[in-house]
């Protein structure tokens, strides 16, 4: 075997790792009672008449109750399917034999409901299954298509069958009825998805439907395979001490480079059955290894007899090459039967078998089996060859003289067990990834030093307060403030003196002048007798310092009263058995006077602690803008967390109803509208409860906040009453389909461009005109790689919106990833993750500087009464989409019929979303923004949107100010202004701004220029050019190179992925420019070869980020 290859930068490796037999079991259930059939989720999915769907691990369902495991298991429970009538979910599962089970499921509705389907669905990821057969009653082969051409149907398969058997991963899967049931598999790439849907429909399967049901046998039947013996042919051990000394194992390259990690035994490995021969048990003899001219001295041929012969129609062999040989036969196998005939078969390099360093998925070779020795990560492909179905004598193995080849196990079997079309993969150093330094302390005065931005100290203004919907300080009222900061989460906040002052530099230098210290409840917590109200003061010492460090430099501050404070068993007297943790302490608080009791306790405790090193209790501090009460704290998300309190909340749901009859006995209202109606008034009592105590009996006079997450149509009612609007959006936040907050992960990984904008734009109509808006919370989460453009979207957006803060998610959620050089780190920090460290600049300069113009027009959601209306309901995709293109928000109109006084003196029409929303609203026109409704074809049609605004066909929305442009079919972005402009440019395309003009050749792209002297770009002596592609750690691990599951999330060094760029700068004729490379600390590396361009004025150079010192993501231009 060769030294690693450096043109190799996705390794299409990963632990496909030996399954042993004692695994995971074939068939388990989820919290939610969905079914986990050999890895893949089978769960109740309903679409109403609109194809909306409702599935049974979202929050659609409301679990009632539940009972057992996968051997004898019940569940009941709710689905909400928005204004239709609930549908009561029944259904049990019960093991009848080993890998036999009996399903049966039931929906009842309280009244008849339209539906496009309801039925058991499972979506299958084409990567997996692409090419195997689907059985339908037996003889109906059904092959799931490898490829999908545009505007190929849909439909693979529909039919009404008694029996389908599906092929898994390590069992055949086989559902089988009674009575005849409708059976579909549906290609989502029809749709840009990534799966098969595979449906079970239930009886009736659509129309109107009253009571449906679907009676399953559920049978898991192993691949019957059977290994061969090779004892009698192996040659080699796995395990090599000494390079070439012609003694050692595997490929004879020592002890950095063997295969002594490979378990011995009978393992399962993708459905197969294989023997590793046990050296111990052989005379140190584990596998055969054959000869090439890099191990001219190891053996030509070896024999396999067969002590016991077996037979089969498939032979399966487990063998990787070294040195491979591109796409040549390196060998033959020859089958001997016993009774004198045989079976020649060529074995291919690079078709069935592949280098066993770095291995990748072949036509006829999967990766089954991957590890790590001290060298490089390493694997063993699976390859299958049809043979006669005779007794096998003996298997005599040939090499070509090519390629050093190496088989590990052989097995037969009567059924061809599917090869695995896609593998695993890791990211290493290659011609596509290349090891960066990332520094997170910033060198003073350099071009990465954006301290100068700030106004130290904190506070010197007096305090933030809210003037005519903006935040201003007190003392400064004619001039409206912004704040762009990030989040600190759990032990980040808790740092030595030392480690304080240098993260505070650290923030002030990276140009945020606000952070927001968040999960610091939990470890504030001093456990003492029972109870979790009173403060650690040893931590409270040490976020005081912290708090007072920031605010030394112009950094101000806002917090949550609760986000995770665990409470002690008991603490809660009401259940004296439970430890209340997160999401149910948050449902309890409205409901539950001993929650309010302990979330007061807690709040005046550290609200009242007066800071030792600011002088100020934190209710006073000039530096602190505002207060959420209870972070991501909306009802319809959290009252169901448990079935107790599930219970508790529909206890107190019918006695709301008692106390207020006219709701409870309105013919119009169905008891989903009831309920929605219930959730709302019950937090809002909470909220006025907790911001009563607040402003009496604390004395607190901060900003108040509160519900700051979703965007669903009804929370504006309830965030008309808060001081300021809070929400937060994430972008593909990372879903966790074994176990919540531990990999694997998953996430789509696709721009935000290519949803239009989506988000930020769920959050456009969230504001409220009149009050200030704040995004707490946003981010786009590794593995994304589209990560960089977030901050880019987000200043942009809410720079034309006029919004009033962003706080990016997060910085770090521990102290060891502030204090040490770290890869991994979660999915949101960015104390570990290069590239959106950088990219936070973009947002920076373009929110902050304010030179990207609020809209010059705006519209508004008009709300009048929350009756009818439901929790799940959101705003419409236009509603949305409208805020691309102008301001938009919300008012609640009090007589249903007027203005308020908060309207914009630029409002062009209100928007009328449904039954909720007025007819007519003064002299002002009302467009309609239901779902479904083409508003922004009816403004264009009114002459209110210019056509240059919004291309409907090219997928283009400009903003008003002609300064955003998004492009979401080519999934370009540009943003431009004086001082700071921004282009998002996938490889080979172009842009440009007024400034700057990128030729984009290689990878993707986030590009900005920003002055830093404060002057416009084309009068600025000294300019900061960001270049940034993608980062990840390591060895990060995914399970497909589309990197859609994140599997493991790698380790030091962090590696910086490919791109070369164009890029033309029209300056000024006159002067003398050099450009520096910069590294992630500001510090200059080397100057880079600039030319004068074909346009007067302009100067061209070559953005590569591989370049001879190293990776470089930022540039300095500097004229004198």
């Amino acid at each position: 075997m060769h030294f690693p290859q450096k043109g190799l930068a996705l390794l299409a490796v990963g632990c496909l790792s030996a399954t042993v037999a004692v695994g995971n079991p074939p068939v388990e259930v989820t919290k939610k009672g969905s079914l986990r059939i050999d890895g893949d989720l089978f769960q109740v999915v309903c679409y109403n008449e609109a194809w909306q769907s409702f599935t049974q691990e979202s929050g659609a369902f409301h679990l009632t109750s539940s009972s057992g495991s996968a051997a004898d298991f019940k569940l009941e429970g709710e689905f909400r399917l928005g204004k239709t009538a609930p549908g009561a979910l029944r259904a049990t599962l019960r093991k009848t034999a080993e890998n036999r089970y009996s399903y049966h499921a039931d929906v009842k509705f309280a009244a008849p409901v339209k539906l496009s389907t309801l039925s058991l669905t499972a979506a299958l990821p084409i990567d997996k299954f692409c090419g195997r057969t689907v059985f339908a009653d037996g003889n109906q082969k059904i092959m799931l298509p490898v490829d999908h051409k545009p505007g190929t149907t849909h439909a693979v398969y529909r039919d009404d069958v008694t029996e389908v058997q599906i092929p898994g991963q390590a069992y055949k899967i086989t559902f089988r009825s009674k009575t005849k049931f409708e059976f579909s598999i549906q290609d989502d790439r029809a749709f840009n998805g990534k799966s098969y849907t595979v449906r079970l429909l239930f009886t009736p399967p659509r129309g109107e439907i009253s009571d449906a049901s679907l009676q399953l046998e559920i049978g898991l039947e192993a691949y019957k395979t059977t290994p061969l013996d090779l004892s009698g042919a192996a040659n080699a051990g796995f395990v090599d001490e000494t390079d070439g000394d012609r003694k050692g194992g595997w490929t004879d390259q020592g002890a950095e480079n063997d295969l002594r990690m490979l378990p011995t035994g009978r393992i399962l490995l993708n459905g197969v059955q294989f023997e590793i021969l046990d050296p111990a048990k052989n005379n140190g003899k584990s596998c055969i290894m054959l000869a090439a001219p890099a191990r001219s001295y190891f053996a030509k041929r070896a024999e396999a007899v067969q002590s016991r012969p077996a037979q089969g129609k498939v032979l399966y062999l487990l063998h990787a090459l070294a040195w491979p040989s591109d796409r040549k036969e390196i060998g033959r196998v020859t089958v001997n039967y016993t009774d004198g005939t045989r079976s020649e078969i060529p074995v291919t390099s690079g078709v069935d078998v592949g280098n066993w360093w770095a291995p990748v998925g072949l036509e006829n070779g999967e990766v089954a089996w991957t590890g790590e020795n001290k060298s490089a990560y390493v694997g063993l492909y699976r390859s299958n060859y049809p043979i006669e179905n005779k007794p096998i004598r003996s298997l005599v193995f040939d090499t070509a003289n090519r390629s050093v080849w190496g088989v590990v196990a052989a097995s037969v079997s009567d059924d061809p067990v599917p090869l695995q079309r896609s593998a695993p993969f890791y990211i290493v150093e290659g011609k596509d990834w290349k090891p960066v330094p990332y520094y997170k302390d910033f060198e003073k005065g350099s071009a990465l030093d954006f301290s100068g931005m700030l106004d130290a100290p904190a506070g010197k203004y007096g305090p933030v307060v809210n003037r005519n919907g903006k935040f201003v300080f007190r003392d400064r009222p004619e001039k409206p403030v912004r704040f762009y900061g990030i989040n600190f989460c759990s032990t980040a906040q808790f740092l030595s003196k030392e480690w304080a002052e240098r993260l505070a530099d650290r923030m002030a230098a990276t140009g945020y002048n606000a952070v927001r210290f968040h999960h610091h409840d939990g470890a504030l917590s001093l456990r003492k007798d029972g109870r979790s109200t009173a403060l650690h003061a040893a931590r409270l010492d040490q976020l005081d310092y912290l708090m007072s460090c920031m605010s030394k430099r112009g950094i101000y501050y806002t917090t949550d009263l609760y986000v995770s404070r665990p409470l002690e068993k008991g603490e809660l007297p009401e259940f004296p058995d439970r430890a209340i943790r997160q999401q149910e302490f948050k449902a309890l608080v409205p409901v539950l006077d001993s929650a309010m009791e302990n979330w007061k306790t807690f709040a005046k405790n550290w609200l009242t602690h007066v800071n030792p090193y600011t002088g100020f209790a934190l209710k006073d501090d000039p530096a602190l803008i505002s207060i959420s009460l209870i972070n991501e704290n909306v009802p319809r998300t959290c009252w169901d967390t448990e079935p107790y309190i599930a219970e508790l909340y529909l206890k107190r749901f019918e006695e709301w109803k008692k106390e207020n009859p006219a709701i409870a006995n309105d013919p119009k209202l169905d008891r989903e509208q009831q309920f929605s109606l219930f959730l709302t008034d019950n937090y809002d009592r909470s909220f006025r409860e907790m911001k009563r105590f607040l402003r009496e009996e604390v004395g607190v006079d901060k900003m108040l906040t509160d519900m700051n997450h979703q965007p669903q149509v009804m929370l504006q009612f309830s965030r008309n009453q808060y001081d300021y609007v809070d929400n937060h959006y994430y972008h593909e936040h990372p879903n966790f389909p074994v176990t919540p907050w531990r990999l694997p992960s998953t996430c789509a990984n696709r721009s935000a461009l290519a949803s239009t904008g989506n988000p930020p734009n769920r959050m456009f109509a969230t504001r409220i005109f009149g009050k200030p808006m704040m995004i707490s919370e946003f981010d786009t989460a590794r593995p994304n790689v589209f990560r960089s453009e977030s901050p880019a979207l987000a200043g942009a957006y809410a720079s034309l919106q006029d919004w009033d803060a962003l706080f990016q998610f997060a910085y770090s959620h521990s102290a060891s990833n502030v204090m040490e050089n770290k890869a991994g780190g979660g999915h949101f920090d960015t104390s570990t993750d290069l590239v959106k460290s950088l990219a936070q600049r973009i947002g920076i300069r373009l929110f902050l500087d304010r030179e990207i113009k609020p809209a010059p027009l705006s519209f508004s959601v008009a709300l009048t009464d929350p009756r009818g209306m439901l929790v799940s309901e959101e705003f419409s995709t236009d509603v949305m989409r409208l805020g691309l293109i102008a301001r938009t928000g919300s008012m609640i109109l009090p007589d249903g019929k007027s203005a308020p006084a908060e309207t914009p003196a630029d409002l062009k029409g209100f928007i009328n979303v449904g039954p909720n929303s007025p007819a007519a609203v003064g002299d002002y026109p009302v467009y309609s923004g239901a779902q479904k409704s083409p508003l922004l074809q009816d403004l264009l049609k009114a002459g209110v949107l210019k056509p240059e605004w919004y291309d409907a066909e090219h997928g283009v929305y400009t903003s008003a100010t002609g300064q955003i442009s998004l492009d979401s079919m080519k999934q370009t972005f540009r943003a431009v202004a004086p001082s700071c402009e921004v282009l998002i440019l996938p490889e080979q395309l172009s842009g440009e701004g007024k400034f700057l003009k990128v030729d984009n050749r290689v990878g993707r792209g986030v590009f900005s220029a920003m002055s830093i002297d404060g002057k416009p770009l084309r009068e600025s002596n000294r300019i900061l050019f960001l270049h940034l592609t993608d980062s990840q750690s390591n060895k990060s691990k995914f399970t497909t190179p589309a990197m859609t599951q994140m599997e493991q999330f790698g380790e030091l060094p962090i590696l910086a992925r490919r791109g070369e760029a164009d890029v033309t700068l029209r300056t000024p004729a006159e002067g003398e420019y050099t450009l520096y490379s910069i590294d992630s600390a500001g510090k200059r590396l080397a100057k880079i070869p600039l030319a004068r361009g074909r346009e007067s004025g302009t100067l061209f150079f070559t953005a590569k980020v591989f370049t001879e010192q190293g990776p470089v993501f930022a540039y300095e231009l500097v004229r004198r």
